[in-house]
Order: C-alpha cells, then structure tokens, then sequence
C-alpha cells in the first residue's frame, strides 16, 4: 500500500494493520491459491526496496523490448 506523504503514523499503522488482516483472511488466501498464486503481507518499509527492485526489472524489460508509451 502506499500513502500521501506526511500521513499520520497512527493512521499509517491502523492501515497496515487493515491491510495485513486482509491479506490473511482465509477467503483472500484461498482467491490466490486459487489462481495459482501465494498473497503475502509486506509492511510499508518491506515494500521500498521490493518497488525498487521491480522498477529495476522493468526498465530493463522495457529497454530491451524498445516500447514505447502510445
């Protein structure tokens, strides 16, 4: 999940809280199983480097296919 800049901690914290509950839902578990997937729950600080992996990982993707925005 992301947020705006400068939002409240508490809020921050009621929000990962929210969003881990659902993640580990037993019906939200069972859609991604379902689908052949595994839904795993990852706090805000957790989340910076896996976006900053899957930015790398793109652009190299993106590169090497030369796309372009239409």
């Amino acid at each position: 999940y992301v947020a705006a800049k400068g939002t409240p901690k508490e809020r921050l914290r009621r929000l990962q809280e929210a969003f881990q509950a659902a993640v580990q839902a037993k019906e939200f578990q069972a859609m991604y199983q379902k689908q052949g997937g595994m839904a795993l729950f990852k706090d805000g600080e957790a989340l910076i480097p896996y976006f900053k992996d899957q930015d790398r990982l793109w652009k190299k993707i993106i590169e090497f296919g030369e796309f372009k925005p239409e």
